[in-house]
């Protein structure tokens, strides 16, 4: 059996390329975001289980590594860097597992896993994950046209988001050669340049042969002109950002 993550953080590609390896029905099903506490009832409805909770979570799991996994054997997730401080949390209640470290409860859960780290500009990011707050609309169609930008910029809450996009994404690479997992990244822009390259970039890592990948998500970019505003604004405001600039 080959397992692996898609890691990261929100508004770096992540559903889109999910979608397109769920597709390939041999690439695991890392379409859901199992892990997250907004959507852990939501699937377990779906999966015929109760509620979860501190006394049935280890089974919830369970249930989520045996649905994501294709019948080649490959288990496929998607673990953003809240849902996993959530996700070692509840570990701590598993068989077992009380008095071990967080990094040895992470091997508990997983086992040998690779994982896929998904990057994008952080400023980027920020933005769009804060438009995407404002306006509840999380992702358009390949059809339809980008949802109308907010009024004007709160620059509070895009410093925020940006700070922490930061964190997350030092704190994964961090994280994941703490555990000795392998790891490859992965920008949005790559996902969004050539979907099926960089699907079959991740066969590739994972051990699958594939023959060629998808061409045509159903999910399209809503970065547009107002992105690029917000952007300026931002660093007119703050002083801007080294590192996201140099991105």
């Amino acid at each position: 059996m080959s397992a692996y993550l898609l890691v990261g953080t929100p508004r770096t590609g992540s559903s889109r390329l999910a979608e397109a390896l769920s597709n390939t029905g041999l690439l695991g099903r890392p379409e859901g975001e199992y892990f997250w506490r907004w959507q852990e009832k939501s699937w377990a409805d779906v999966w015929g289980l109760p509620v979860p909770a501190p006394d049935n979570y280890e089974a919830y799991v369970a249930t989520a590594r045996l649905k994501a996994t294709t019948a080649n054997g490959v288990f496929a997730g998607k673990l953003f860097w809240e849902h996993l401080k959530d996700l070692l949390t509840h570990a701590a209640g598993f068989a077992g597992m009380a008095s071990l470290s967080a990094e040895e409860r992470f091997v508990g859960i997983f086992g040998p896993v690779k994982a896929v780290l998904l990057t994008r500009n952080c400023l980027d990011a920020a933005l769009s994950l804060w438009r995407a707050e404002v306006t509840n609309i999380w992702s358009v169609a390949a059809d339809d046209p980008p949802p109308p930008p907010p009024d004007r910029l709160d620059v509070w809450r895009v410093t925020v988001l940006h700070t922490e996009y930061h964190a997350a994404e030092i704190g994964w690479r961090h994280f994941l050669r703490s555990v000795d997992v392998p790891y490859m990244e992965m920008s949005y822009e790559e996902v969004s340049r050539d979907l099926g390259a960089a699907v079959l970039r991740v066969a590739e890592f994972v051990g699958v042969e594939l023959r060629k990948g998808p061409t045509q998500p159903s999910m399209r970019k809503q970065a547009d002109g107002a992105s690029a505003r917000f952007r300026r604004e931002w660093s007119d405001k703050t002083g801007g950002c080294g590192l996201c600039e140099l991105g």
